[in-house]
């Protein structure tokens, strides 16, 4: 290091230190002299630390003490090394948090949600049976059969992905090696088997059915032989309904079991049946592209390995916007069917959105865990359409 780089303040601090040392060292040794100790008995020498002493030669400028820094540096360097190390470990007691993606239940908790205030807008003589115990208890047996549902979807598909996780996503329990594979297939068939009472127990046979439909769909999405998400088709179908129009009929048949009404889709429940459809099939697609490293090295065939991220994203945001700017036209066409005031500007907002994310992906390069944040940021537009369904 050049005696220029290094701060004055730091030059004269350390110079300061030594002399301060040495000052107290002779007036210790004037002090005992006095006092009647022998001056022929040695003395303690001062002590000074290695740094202080790396220079044969001293110079008033204390330009000796600057091969001290670079080690004290280095010290400091490997202590905040070492702490950075040590963070990732202390991290082990959310294992069944990130097995079960509550992510995907909240989401769904919300979609529930407003599915049943559209259905209570749609009865309001139906409001004043809220306060009532049998319906408080049904509503709550719905949730709690969505959410065994969403954590069987989610667990069987981390179960057949062990090895394309260790590359695509290593946090995850199962791939890091965190949650043994027997655990979590108890934890998983018994939530399966929790949800079936449940959904038996409500007494709603379009209920029972969905829910049925939507754990078949889950499973063959994931399980070989049929293992639809490795197919380049495959995988955005079954996502369409998976997450889409299976998934959606579900919320809505629980909400009709909960309220005790018929099976009965008004046209904005049909309207929402249909955009979920076709936005999950777009996101069918562009999931592939934060998982393009993970697929090539376990030779899973998609859209992103065979035609490249950049096409890939290209046509994902291609069917999301004419999704969202075909319900604008829709909307201008037949006003009245669905409230235009609300529908208009929502899509457009979700059309604009839809295409600064993709813009956004475009500029970090189709990186895979910046991707991936992204990717779930588009399902922003997704939530902002089941947050207006009771309005329209």
């Amino acid at each position: 290091m050049e005696v220029s780089r290094l701060p004055t303040s730091s030059v004269l601090a350390l110079s300061n230190a030594r002399s301060r040392k040495i000052v107290a060292f002779a007036s210790r040794s004037k002090l005992l002299e006095t006092s009647g100790f022998s001056s022929s008995r040695r003395l303690p020498r001062p002590v000074f630390s290695r740094r202080e002493t790396t220079s044969p030669k001293l110079l008033a400028n204390g330009s000796h003490l600057l091969k001290a820094v670079p080690v004290q540096a280095q010290a400091q360097a490997q202590a905040q090394e070492e702490q950075g190390t040590a963070k990732p470990a202390t991290k082990k007691n959310d294992v069944l948090f990130r097995f079960c993606t509550p992510f995907a239940m909240c989401a769904a908790s919300i979609q529930f949600s407003t599915v049943l205030t559209r259905r209570l807008m749609e009865n309001p003589h139906l409001f004043k049976t809220l306060s009532s115990l049998p319906v408080f208890i049904k509503i709550h047996a719905v949730l709690a059969c969505i959410a065994c549902t969403c954590f069987f979807t989610s667990g069987i598909n981390q179960i057949f992905d062990i090895e394309t996780d260790k590359i695509n996503k290593p946090y995850l329990p199962l791939a890091s090696g965190e949650l043994s594979l027997e655990s979590a297939w108890l934890m998983m068939m018994s939530t399966v088997a929790i949800g079936l009472v449940i959904a038996g127990a409500l007494n709603s046979v379009p209920f029972l059915i969905f829910n049925f439909c939507l754990l078949i769909v889950g499973a063959v999405y994931s399980v070989p032989p049929f293992r639809f998400k490795a197919s380049t088709i495959g995988a955005p179908i079954t996502i369409a309904l998976m997450q889409g129009f299976v998934h959606f009929l579900t919320m809505f048949a629980g909400a009709g079991a909960a309220l005790g009404l018929p099976f009965q889709m008004s046209p904005p429940i049909i309207y929402m049946a249909i955009f979920t459809t076709i936005f999950s099939s777009s996101q069918g697609i562009l999931k592939d592209i934060s998982d393009v490293e993970g697929d090539k090295a376990n030779n899973i065939p998609t859209l992103a390995t065979i035609i490249g991220a950049k096409k890939t994203l290209l046509l994902g945001v291609g069917i999301l916007t004419l999704n969202h700017l075909g319900w604008v036209l829709a909307s201008v066409i037949r006003p009245t069917v669905l409230k235009s005031s609300i529908m208009i500007p929502a899509h457009i907002i979700g059309a604009l959105y839809v295409i600064h994310q993709a813009w956004k992906i475009t500029q970090i390069n189709y990186e895979s865990a910046q991707s991936r944040k992204l990717y779930f940021s588009m399902w922003r537009a997704y939530y902002l359409q089941f947050i207006m369904l009771p309005f329209i």
